[in-house]
């Protein structure tokens, strides 16, 4: 096995951030607790695919893509600490929940049209953030 060892003081100290470029996100209707798959880009040049998007008992949350090996999953790829688990979460996450309340509320507005759409657009301000 080849092991690099960085040498660029920069990197090794914290210096150089990872910017999350896109996010590419496909809703599955799977009938379990799996909601997503997502693809994350890193500086328009390194990508991570098939990060699942599960909900759990206190919400939702990401699984990096791992693989079976004698019957016991190793993850592939994953962050190393748990503010760039934030960032990539919260990369993903934000705009997964965004597209549910748009269609929260378009599922409202096309099967309710004798209510009020001011009143369901202050429920929806009122509750954000319990969907964020």
């Amino acid at each position: 096995m080849y092991i690099h060892k960085c040498t660029n003081k920069k990197t090794l100290e914290g210096g150089a951030h990872m910017e999350v470029t896109e996010v590419r996100i496909k809703k599955v209707n799977s009938g379990n607790k799996m909601k997503a798959v997502a693809q994350v880009t890193f500086d328009q040049e390194f990508v991570v695919h098939d990060i699942k998007v599960i909900e759990g008992r206190n919400g939702l949350f990401i699984a990096m893509p791992r693989k079976e090996k004698n019957g016991t999953f190793k993850d592939i790829v994953h962050p190393i600490n748990q503010p760039t688990r934030d960032k990539i979460a919260n990369a993903i996450l934000k705009p997964y929940d965004e597209e549910r309340i748009r269609r929260i509320w378009w599922s409202w507005r096309s099967r309710t049209s004798f209510w009020n759409t001011s009143r369901i657009k202050s429920i929806i301000k009122e509750n954000i953030e319990t969907y964020l």
